[in-house]
């Protein structure tokens, strides 16, 4: 359950824009912290692990710190949340996941985010393995101010692709963009990034 390169990519993503609290890492990573900054934050980077439930979706959640079922944050709570973010990363096993009703509602992670005001959402379709999303993430938020979400995106994923480490798609294709995609990221103001 430990994910070692979650604090360097966190950290990576504070020293690139310099806006914000400093990153919440290990047992100070609670939903209360989370919960405290959420609604004015730019950027919300979450490095954790993520339960999609299919039967129940709206029981899905992001695993924070802390031990009991309280401590994590459900797809419920995420909906009736009032961000203003930029951009909300969920670097977390399967965050793309969601689930179909009849009528084409979509029920996820990614959906609850969005409808909570997210302008855009990068997720993941599969487990991704902690290092590769250390550098990916890294990668991408060196480019994104200036090159837009996007391209820095598919930068991020050709860098990953060069690597011989990570040249296997399971390493830089589970990477996907919702919401706005061409529209530019500004982080300029105080305490608007949170991770």
């Amino acid at each position: 359950m430990q994910l070692p390169a979650a604090q360097n990519e966190v950290q990576a993503s504070y020293d690139v824009f310099r806006t914000g609290p400093p990153p919440f890492i290990g047992s100070t990573a609670t939903k209360d912290e989370l919960l405290k900054h959420v609604s004015t934050a730019k950027l919300l980077h979450l490095s954790c692990h993520h339960l999609f439930d299919a039967r129940a979706p709206f029981l899905s959640f992001l695993k924070l710190a802390g031990k009991s079922g309280a401590d994590f944050l459900y797809m419920f709570e995420v909906a009736e949340l009032k961000l203003a973010a930029e951009l909300v990363s969920l670097s977390a096993c399967n965050s793309a996941h969601s689930h179909i009703e009849s009528g084409d509602e979509q029920y996820g992670i990614v959906r609850a985010f969005l409808a909570a005001g997210a302008r855009s959402v990068i997720s993941t379709l599969w487990s991704v393995e902690d290092s590769s999303a250390s550098v990916f993430f890294t990668d991408l938020y060196r480019r994104v101010l200036r090159d837009g979400l996007a391209q820095a995106l598919k930068m991020a994923q050709l860098r990953l692709l060069a690597d011989p480490r990570y040249e296997l798609p399971n390493f830089w294709a589970p990477y996907v963009l919702s919401g706005h995609w061409n529209h530019p990221l500004s982080f300029s103001d105080e305490n608007d990034a949170s991770h």
